[in-house]
């Protein structure tokens, strides 16, 4: 069909992957960039302000989740209190996870259950 280049891009395929059972129909659809300007300007946007983030427990080795970069209240009107998405690559306690970011390198440290959130893009 096509080839994702972008470790980031696989990141949204691969969390695609998991979800697409969800739905009843799946319709994919290449638009030329030439057609699709203010869509993609509207995506520049969206992610430049904070995410949603949803709680809830971290499933599984694989699953997205977003990182807390700064307490709530530290956060300027434009910044994000979040970071992501990231891989969980390991789970290292109950409550402790390794991750991987975007470009595929795995992080240093290993962060605790309550500065991640499952990553939901919306």
């Amino acid at each position: 069909m096509f080839e994702i280049n972008s470790a980031r891009l696989k990141l949204y395929a691969e969390a695609f992957e998991r979800l697409k059972g969800s739905f009843q129909e799946v319709v994919i659809q290449k638009i030329p960039w030439s057609e699709n300007q203010v869509a993609d300007e509207l995506a520049k946007l969206a992610s430049a302000v904070t995410p949603v983030v949803a709680s809830g427990p971290i499933e599984q080795v694989g699953d997205l989740v977003w990182k807390r970069v700064k307490p709530v209240g530290d956060v300027r009107k434009l910044e994000a209190p979040w970071a992501g998405a990231y891989k969980v690559v390991e789970r290292v306690r109950s409550s402790a996870y390794y991750l991987e970011d975007a470009e595929g390198r795995r992080l240093d440290q290993s962060w605790s259950a309550n500065h991640l959130q499952p990553y939901r893009a919306g």
